[in-house]
């Protein structure tokens, strides 16, 4: 029996004040372009981060090796939605950036968010914030186009950064519901 199965079968986490705690869904997100939503994301993955490790051998010492902390490593950013019939803003961003005979990319600050929903009154609140710093396209991509498929087309689009910064929101319970910002128009969840 697995521990899932022994409480119940059920997801939600019990708080040490006896309250029920639910984790974030993976859907509920928006993407925020130089604090404008450019479409719906299916998808963004890549927040993540390493911390190298330097190793070397001390003379003498055979039952170990020292290990000093070493540079920081940020993934690449990549983000995919379905193709719309205009012109795609990530298409243009990349395209811009194209220009071979120079270094100069337009660099863009990127918000990715992360809501959570109250249950009484149902209003969506903000539990995590990403701020992605100085970044720029580095690759797009298109779906293949298949004959006998009726699948969405997804445009993807990696973007590299200087690295990024975590701002966690309050408490459910320290939220003034009534000062809850709503989900901007036009972003938000997931289409998959």
């Amino acid at each position: 029996m697995s521990i899932l199965e022994s409480i119940g079968g059920t997801i939600d986490l019990i708080s040490s004040l006896g309250r029920v705690k639910n984790p974030a869904l993976a859907f509920r997100f928006s993407v925020e372009v130089d604090g404008i939503s450019d479409g719906v994301f299916s998808e963004c993955s890549g927040l993540s981060i390493t911390r190298n490790v330097e190793k070397f051998f001390v003379g003498g010492i055979n039952h170990y090796q020292e290990q000093l902390p070493g540079q920081i490593e940020y993934q690449n950013i990549t983000l995919k939605q379905g193709v719309f019939p205009a012109a795609s803003g990530m298409w243009k961003w990349f395209s811009k950036n194209m220009d071979k005979s120079s270094f100069n990319v337009e660099r863009k600050n990127i918000t990715v968010i992360l809501y959570g929903f109250s249950t009484t009154p149902y209003v969506p609140y903000t539990i995590e914030r990403w701020e992605v710093e100085d970044a720029f396209p580095v690759k797009w991509d298109i779906s293949g186009f298949k004959s006998d498929s009726n699948e969405i087309v997804i445009e993807t689009l990696e973007i590299a950064h200087r690295g990024f910064n975590l701002s966690i929101t309050p408490k459910r319970s320290e939220i003034d519901i009534t000062q809850v910002s709503r989900i901007p128009e036009g972003t938000g969840f997931s289409l998959s």
